[in-house]
């Protein structure tokens, strides 16, 4: 109940401010598994094997935002993201189709109002999203290890604690 009331309070003051508007991961260091949803491809683009790419993240204590707007990977390559959270409170990173930025993230904010959502990390059992961590205490970290996407594109990540994904976001470039 009282982690339901502080998500109702964190949306309502998200949405007041900005009025313009799963994997299981233990701290430090362990590898979160994919969202129940659709796989990207993992097969290779290519005669050659690419090398695997790491991306460190972190979240910026007290601007709810993540630290990298934007990062590039190659059209079927293995992604390994290291994600950190040293702000005070709790945050995830979701990797969604390109164009679902709106429909992950109202459904993110719908379940401020399920009593299990805290529990499913806030991440919507839509097919639109990719792969995504748990939802991440202060001070605690998670990796999460895919295959980019075979389709080129823009394909968003977001916060989707209840209110944050407004501004809480950024875009993984995936090139041929």
């Amino acid at each position: 109940m009282k982690k339901m009331l502080i998500a109702v309070i964190c949306l309502i003051v998200s949405n007041a401010y900005y009025n313009v508007s799963i994997g299981q991961v233990s701290p430090k260091s362990k590898t979160a598994k994919p969202a129940p949803a659709k796989k990207a491809s993992t097969k290779a683009t290519g005669s050659t094997a690419m090398k695997p790419i790491t991306i460190s993240m972190s979240v910026v204590p007290d601007v709810m935002q993540f630290d990298k707007k934007s990062f590039t990977v190659k059209a079927g390559q293995k992604v390994t993201i290291e994600l950190e959270n040293p702000d005070g409170m709790q945050h995830n990173l979701v990797l969604i189709k390109a164009g679902a930025l709106d429909k992950v993230g109202m459904a993110a904010d719908d379940m401020a109002r399920d009593p299990k959502g805290a529990e499913k990390s806030y991440v919507p059992g839509l097919p639109e999203v990719l792969y995504a961590t748990k939802l991440l205490n202060p001070q605690e970290s998670a990796t999460l290890q895919f295959t980019a996407p075979s389709q080129p594109g823009e394909y968003p990540y977001v916060c989707t604690f209840p209110g944050h994904w407004r501004i809480m976001r950024g875009v993984m470039k995936v090139v041929k």
